[in-house]
């Protein structure tokens, strides 16, 4: 046993009192190998804390449901965004506007007067305006016509022939322009449509139409401006019609009139 030294600590008496090591006072440190189902012995009184159940947060906040998990990243649905009560006031509360994308078959109205010069500069490039282009489109998607005749393009053949792909026609017949910028004829048509094309000019598209059974001819004419070459062209339709033995379908634009009512302005000119 080990002697305790002596100390300066005085005792109730007032006479000091020898210092008692740690280890006689609580006395010598216990090793203790617990294994699992045995108990826990010791020779020190020990207090014995139960531990409580763990009650679940649904249960103690007052739920009757558990609380379900939240998975990462956004949560599914809608997005919502957050709108202010205030109303927007001032040059960076604008919203952009948008203006909708017109749709292909939309019915082009009349153009007023005032736009009348516009629409002069623009038929001046042929086929290879936008407006004309626009126009076309409107023209396809509202009738749908079996055959499409188009009378002073004004543009060669390759530029022509890449402005009708849109209008999707399977057949064509393009007769390029008789000067940069002046005339140029394109007849299109479906393959429901049995065409012949008999004749093509600068001025004429001269055919022998097969449709549902029925026979006839069709000339699509973008007559002469001058007036002595379109009366040579007059009497070429004359002697067609004599060699004729079917119905004769005659259009296009003859660049004349019946009557000077069909003018405005510029000098009377003979009828007939």
């Amino acid at each position: 046993m080990i002697n305790p030294p002596e100390t300066n600590r005085p005792d109730i008496n007032g006479e000091k009192s020898p210092r008692v090591p740690a280890v006689l006072r609580l006395g010598p440190p216990i090793t203790v190998e617990q294994r699992e189902g045995e108990p826990y012995e010791s020779n020190q009184p020990e207090q014995i804390m139960e531990a409580s159940p763990r009650v679940p947060a649904a249960l103690r906040l007052g739920l009757s449901d558990p609380l379900p998990k939240r998975r990462p990243g956004r949560p599914p649905g809608p997005r919502k965004l957050a709108t202010s009560p205030e109303k927007a006031s001032g040059s960076k509360a604008k919203k952009r506007k948008i203006a909708p994308k017109p749709t292909t078959c939309r019915r082009r109205p009349g153009t007023p007067a005032s736009q009348s010069s516009q629409a002069g500069k623009t038929s001046a490039k042929g086929i290879g305006s936008p407006e004309t282009l626009q126009r076309l489109g409107e023209i396809k998607c509202t009738l749908n016509p079996y055959i499409f005749f188009l009378s002073e393009t004004k543009n060669p053949p390759e530029t022509v022939l890449s402005k009708i792909q849109e209008l999707q026609y399977e057949f064509h017949h393009i007769i390029p322009p008789t000067s940069p910028g002046a005339g140029g004829l394109t007849l299109l048509w479906k393959h429901s449509v049995k065409l012949d094309v008999l004749n093509a000019t600068n001025n004429l598209v001269d055919t022998s139409i097969d449709f549902k059974g029925k026979l006839f001819y069709a000339s699509f004419i973008y007559s002469d401006t001058n007036r002595a070459n379109r009366k040579l062209f007059w009497d070429e339709l004359i002697r067609m019609n004599e060699s004729r033995d079917a119905a004769w379908f005659v259009t296009g634009d003859f660049n004349d009139i019946i009557g000077n009512d069909e003018k405005t302005g510029g000098p009377a000119r003979p009828e007939g």
